[in-house]
């Protein structure tokens, strides 16, 4: 029975599943002297270079997770989409677009979702130029929570965000402005047309680069994370045919997908690392914040 049919899940309100990466941004024992990404196991075939398997602790789960991790996120944006989030005296989650008037929204504890949508790369030799997506598989990167959430997009006059760099979609916005007037272009997106990589804040002191640490309160610091914009790891053009091909893959998947957080509506929980990692990203108890 039902072996001869094609279910749609996009017709019935299921949200496809999806491949989580996301940031540990809490300084302490497991996340030794800066912050990194991880995945679950089941996020990629095989660890891509420069990612490795460690075992990590999650949140108040005393047992060890296994996982993969990296310092450095290298890749291709396809998309962003934003929430703000409601929770009422019930513990009942609300969602909006960003920017929804407080008049429009319930009365309660606010937040914010962020979520990146990523073609994660890998470089296969010494030169930049090597760098080559590992395959068309769309990852997603969740930034939620203050730290997290500053890190992609920073308010600088904000008294929290003054200790931090501007957000990646500020720099790669600016980044893009300038090379877009070089090349007397007009405008050009970040979007589908770079390789860039993400990598932990540091802070200059003397000749030493050492993690940038911010101070939350109730005992917890923090390493947020930011674009490389010099360097080795400045951001790469990834070519005409290539450009075109991840204009599609936006087209086609990135599109839809950031239209789902256009209207309010009630939050779908999700197992947000595919089920190696039993936890849901936006559970403040669990999660590295």
């Amino acid at each position: 029975m039902f072996n001869d049919i094609n279910v749609d899940r996009s017709l019935y309100g299921a949200e496809t599943p999806q491949h989580f990466i996301n940031w540990y941004a809490r300084i302490g024992a497991a996340a030794g002297e800066a912050g990194f990404f991880f995945a679950g196991l089941d996020v990629f075939d095989s660890a891509p270079n420069g990612w490795e398997q460690r075992e990590i602790a999650l949140g108040s789960d005393p047992n060890l997770t296994s996982v993969y991790v990296t310092r450095r996120l290298r890749g291709v944006v396809l998309g962003v989409r934003k929430q703000s989030m409601i929770t009422d005296e019930q513990g009942n989650r609300h969602t909006y677009p960003p920017f929804t008037r407080k008049t429009d929204r319930v009365e309660g504890k606010f937040s914010t979702r962020t979520q990146v949508a990523f073609l994660v790369a890998e470089q296969n030799g010494t030169d930049a130029s090597s760098l080559r997506v590992v395959d068309t598989q769309v990852r997603i990167l969740t930034a939620n929570g203050m730290t997290k959430g500053l890190s992609w997009s920073n308010n600088q006059r904000s008294g929290f965000g003054a200790n931090m760099d501007p957000g990646v979609e500020e720099l790669l916005t600016k980044y893009m402005d300038d090379k877009a007037r070089e090349a007397e272009t007009g405008w050009l997106p970040w979007q589908c047309l770079l390789h860039i990589t993400l990598q932990p804040q540091v802070t200059v002191r003397g000749e030493r680069r050492i993690p940038l640490v911010i101070n939350t309160g109730h005992g917890s610091s923090v390493n947020p994370f930011t674009v490389a914009l010099e360097g080795n790891f400045a951001p790469v053009y990834v070519g005409g045919p290539l450009f075109e091909e991840y204009q599609e893959l936006r087209r086609s998947q990135t599109i839809p997908w950031e239209s789902e957080w256009q209207e309010a509506g009630t939050l779908a929980l999700n197992d947000e690392f595919s089920g190696n990692v039993p936890v849901v990203e936006d559970d403040l108890d669990q999660i590295p914040f």
